[in-house]
């Protein structure tokens, strides 16, 4: 059972990685935790150099994104946004 637990998890990292879609996952801080390569693409950045570090501060201190994760977190609703302007 535990081998096909981690098949799964390895097929869906894979699914992931290869996605032309930037994700990330954060922890309940909204501290990034993961990240695909079309995220580390489109906002120039390693996963190595930005694990741990605050969302606010990887982007620069939009604290308004903050507050939207922030309330889907606590609602327990996923958030996706379609298109957002990233400003360095």
């Amino acid at each position: 059972m535990e081998d096909a637990i981690s098949q799964d998890t390895t097929m869906h990292q894979r699914l992931l990685e290869h996605l032309t879609t930037a994700v990330l996952l954060l922890d309940g801080e909204l501290r990034v935790r993961w990240m695909n390569p079309a995220a580390e693409a489109l906002l120039a950045v390693s996963l190595s150099r930005v694990h741990g570090i605050s969302l606010d501060t990887l982007l620069g201190g939009d604290e308004s994104i903050d507050d939207v994760l922030a309330k889907a977190r606590d609602a327990f609703h996923p958030y996706t946004q379609r298109e957002a302007r990233i400003t360095p």
